[in-house]
């Protein structure tokens, strides 16, 4: 993106849903050129076997969102996690830039939910 003229380098937003909602997280967490990132029904990763961290566990990439401006799209009855671990999670990562909104139901979001993502990235944020 950095070699492309017709691109503004300095404003990198990615967005993902489920298993790419969490590839979201990461790439947002560890590389310095995403300024922010939609993250949709992305599965909530515990440490293992009550370990303390592991490189899967989401709370281990939580600090590298706290400088992002973050939405995180949630539904209230997914499988891949609870509201209270997601409210949880949030809370890791609450700062003004960042935002979390609940869709109810389970973990295939409606067509319209991609309203979420184009206003996110139309915002003065970017």
């Amino acid at each position: 993106l950095e070699t492309r003229s017709d691109l503004d380098a300095s404003r990198v937003g990615i967005t993902g849903f489920s298993l790419g909602g969490y590839v979201g997280l990461i790439a947002t967490a560890v590389d310095q050129r995403i300024d922010g990132a939609v993250l949709m029904a992305f599965p909530y990763i515990p440490a293992a076997g009550g370990e303390e961290r592991n490189y899967l566990a989401s709370e281990i990439y939580a600090p590298g969102l706290l400088e992002r401006n973050v939405l995180i799209l949630a539904a209230t009855e997914d499988h891949f996690y609870t509201v209270d671990q997601m409210n949880a999670f949030f809370e890791t990562i609450r700062s003004p830039k960042n935002e979390l909104i609940w869709l109810e139901g389970p973990h295939d979001f409606p067509i319209s939910s991609a309203n979420f993502t184009r206003n996110w990235f139309s915002t003065d944020r970017f």
